[in-house]
């Protein structure tokens, strides 16, 4: 059988420039209305879409492995209820902002003083978090403390939207560094710094090791304990 032709760097090219178009055009369309709508929308359009989508499968895939005593009528719900929340975070993307605003209250901030702890004794420490409600909002929130992250980030496939992505998360202030070898080397750097390091743990590692989570093994990714022994710095969950 004859080898596919990959895709030229052009058709690439053109095909990233015509999707961050249609990005930029949402991004500003989304920026005008109000925060609740925006959030309301993209919920909407989750709970509509979302459920339908060929991958949801293995979200309830995952729930029956986790919970077998529910009946399908409570994975579905959870499952309705996953979209519904990820499509807000896609929408409030252009709101992170007004959001994060300590003026409108929207944000409840708790046990802060962990985190200043840190940064009154110039120590280095890990910031935990998880793909949990808008994960993007600790970091915002930082910013309005003057709290500099460097935030370990997954690269945009298309390279073309990470200037959006940069405007967005921007109001955070702070770092992000792209996953990879060089990253790596940065994140090592900004811990014998001793700066903060924000990284979102919880998505599946090939590589990882396998560790328990709802009787099933899980691959996960050991950097976090591994760099907090290392450079003896506590691992703050957010």
């Amino acid at each position: 059988m004859a080898r596919k032709a990959p895709v030229s760097s052009p058709l690439r090219f053109l095909r990233n420039l015509a999707e961050a178009g249609l990005l930029y055009t949402a991004y500003f369309l989304v920026r005008c209305l109000q925060v609740d709508k925006a959030s309301n929308l993209g919920g909407w359009i989750g709970r509509k879409v979302g459920p339908g989508l060929g991958l949801t499968r293995r979200a309830r895939r995952n729930l029956q492995l986790a919970f077998p005593q529910w009946d399908d009528a409570q994975v579905e719900a959870t499952v309705v209820g996953m979209w519904d929340n990820l499509g807000r975070v896609v929408l409030e993307y252009p709101h992170l902002d007004r959001i994060c605003d300590p003026a409108t209250g929207r944000v409840e901030l708790r046990g802060f003083e962990h985190i200043e702890a840190l940064r009154n004794n110039s120590k280095a420490g890990i910031l935990l978090g998880g793909h949990l409600a808008n994960w993007e909002i600790p970091s915002a929130v930082a910013g309005h403390h003057d709290i500099e992250l460097t935030g370990v980030m997954r690269a945009p496939n298309n390279p073309l939207t990470g200037t959006l992505l940069e405007r967005a998360r921007g109001i955070s202030g702070g770092r992000r560094i792209a996953k990879g070898a060089e990253g790596a080397k940065e994140a090592l750097r900004t811990l014998r710094q001793g700066r903060a390091l924000a990284m979102l743990v919880d998505q599946k590692l090939n590589d990882g090791i396998a560790v328990e989570f709802f009787g099933h093994d899980a691959m996960t990714a050991p950097a976090p304990a591994q760099l907090s022994l290392r450079f003896k710095c506590p691992p703050v969950p957010i």
